[in-house]
Order: structure tokens, then C-alpha cells, then sequence
């Protein structure tokens, strides 16, 4: 097996232990709601609990707010193994992105993928 195809199985791995956990965002606080701004949060995650801050952009549309959002989070925090394979390990810091459609509490939202 080539080089490549060995980082290719290893990445294969990781997005797999990775995507096994479910992580769960609450009382999130951003400082504007459209645009370029920054925001901070509590992270479940492997049964922690972490405080955790990063960037977002905000954009306001047909009363639904799209956000795109980074953090940091040092895997070692949350009490996660190290994942290896054939002995080339991850960083502990990794980065998370987050895309989502956000309706403001108290507005009726609206059914997009046709399941209703």
C-alpha cells in the first residue's frame, strides 16, 4: 500500500471514530446577528461539558438566520482516546464547522426537505 493510500485509510478512520460522537451545542451567545461576528457556547461531547468560542456568519433571510460557524476543540478536553493508525496519531486540537438554518424561538418554521 502506498503512502497515500495509507494517509487515505488513516483520515477513513478518524472520520469514522470522529462522526461516532454526538455533540450537542446550547446557550449559544453571538455578539451581532448578521454578518462577520463571534459567539461562545457549551459543547456536550463524550459526556463533558466544555465552554467553547469561535467565529460565525450570520445572514438573514425570509425570516430564518443562516449560520456557518468554526471552534477549536482540543479532543483531549472531552477524555477521547488519541485515534492512531499505524502509529501517525491527530493533533488534539481539531477544528469543527457547523452550517445550519436557525428559526428565531417563537416563529413557525418552515418544512424544507418535504418531510413535514
Amino acid at each position: 500500500m502506498s503512502s497515500a493510500a495509507k494517509v487515505g485509510a488513516f483520515m477513513l478512520v478518524i472520520l469514522a471514530i470522529l462522526a461516532y460522537f454526538v455533540l450537542k451545542i446550547e446557550d449559544i451567545r453571538v455578539e451581532k446577528l448578521e454578518g462577520k461576528t463571534v459567539f461562545t457556547a457549551m459543547l456536550s461531547l463524550h459526556g463533558q461539558k466544555k465552554k467553547v468560542s469561535g467565529a460565525a456568519e450570520l445572514q438573514q433571510k425570509d425570516g430564518k438566520i443562516r449560520v456557518q460557524a468554526q471552534f477549536p476543540v482540543k479532543v483531549s478536553e472531552f477524555e477521547i482516546p488519541a485515534p492512531t493508525y499505524l502509529g501517525v496519531g491527530v493533533k488534539d486540537e481539531i477544528q469543527i464547522k457547523v452550517s445550519l438554518m436557525a428559526v428565531p424561538a417563537g416563529a413557525q418554521p418552515v418544512a424544507t426537505s418535504g418531510v413535514k
